[in-house]
């Protein structure tokens, strides 16, 4: 499983474990979806990863660990589609954007900007549908030497900022 897979399954658990009365999924669910939509799913997808201009092999710290840490500085958007049945209780899509919003914020993921679209009803689903983002600072970091770091030993740092 690659970093960013791996970040995608830790936020999929610990929105589950905080989140009532939502099934947390990723956004390709195994089981084919149901129409009419009953309940309410939140899918999570990753939207996109921008990194600084900074060069790969930048000195951008020591980890708590003690090991010297290279690469750049990048902000991870994860995107979760928050559907609803037209039978669920109104403000559904709302209440579990809430609790979106307070799971992160508490959690140790460096959150820098948390926002959601308008909601908006989907045909194909019968239900509503409120797209919601997260931003989440990060360093793409490689163990190595500061002139030839290892292009497959990438770690993603989340919840730490290292001062160079």
């Amino acid at each position: 499983m690659n970093i960013f897979s791996s970040l995608k399954k830790d936020v999929i658990a610990l929105l589950a474990s905080k989140i009532e009365n939502a099934a947390i999924t990723d956004e390709f669910m195994p089981q084919k979806k149901q129409v009419p939509l009953k309940g309410c799913i939140v899918a999570v997808r990753m939207q996109s990863v921008d990194c600084d201009s900074t060069a790969i092999d930048t000195y951008i710290g020591d980890s708590p660990y003690g090991e010297q840490l290279y690469g750049r500085l990048a902000s991870i958007t994860l995107c979760f589609d928050i559907c609803t049945g037209i039978g669920a209780p109104a403000g559904e899509c709302s209440r579990v954007f809430d609790s979106l919003v307070q799971t992160l914020f508490s959690s140790s993921y460096k959150i820098s900007r948390l926002w959601c679209d308008e909601l908006k009803f989907d045909r194909q689903a019968d239900g509503f549908l409120l797209k919601a983002y997260a931003s989440i600072s990060c360093y793409l970091a490689l163990n190595g030497s500061e002139t030839s770091p290892p292009l497959n030993n990438v770690k993603l740092n989340t919840t730490a900022c290292f001062a160079s």
